[in-house]
């Protein structure tokens, strides 16, 4: 059976799957269909290489498993990002999740694996030989602010300040888990 996702409802996801809210799994509630065993998890690693979230396939379609776990505990899509808070998109726990807008979700980013300076928003910047620490921030109007600095000390101070400032998550920059 194949359904449009528009008509996918909290009844019909609830119907198949069950949700472990101590693991954070999805898991087949009967066997339906010749590819799906009963009381096995029901998820799988995303093939979309920049995501590293779970997916499920629930009548015919993929989901992301997060949105399918909201709307089985909420009883709706959620209308916004759903943010996995710890940044390991494989915990589906209800504590890790919360919806957000795509403002809030920026406001909880890992540091990128190409940082250099180990800061996210703090880069250096070599200009006639001189080397400067530069940090920048994004406030709540979206206009960018910078500011130089001589020590990668003072730079990542007034990053954190401005973090605090302008509401960023508290998990703002840890490194993504493995």
């Amino acid at each position: 059976m194949q359904i449009n996702k528009k008509d996918m409802t909290a009844t019909l996801a609830n119907k198949y799957l069950r949700y472990s809210k101590y693991t954070g799994y999805l898991y087949r509630k009967y066997k339906y269909h010749n590819n799906v065993v009963k009381d096995k998890r029901a998820c799988r690693p995303c093939n979309n290489q920049t995501q590293q979230h779970l997916d499920v396939t629930l009548c015919g379609r993929n989901y992301p498993a997060h949105r399918i776990i909201w709307l089985m505990v909420y009883g709706k899509f959620p209308e916004r990002h759903i943010d996995h808070i710890n940044h390991i998109e494989t915990d589906n726990t209800l504590i890790n999740l919360r919806e957000v807008s795509q403002y809030e979700n920026n406001r909880n980013n890992s540091k990128r694996k190409d940082n250099t300076t180990g800061v996210v928003g703090v880069w250096v910047s070599k200009v006639n030989g001189n080397k400067k620490y530069i940090a920048e921030i994004r406030d709540l109007n979206k206009k960018k602010i910078t500011k130089s600095f001589y020590t990668l000390k003072e730079a990542k101070s007034q990053r954190k300040q401005w973090e605090k400032l302008y509401n960023y998550h508290r998990n703002h920059g840890i490194v993504k888990p493995l």
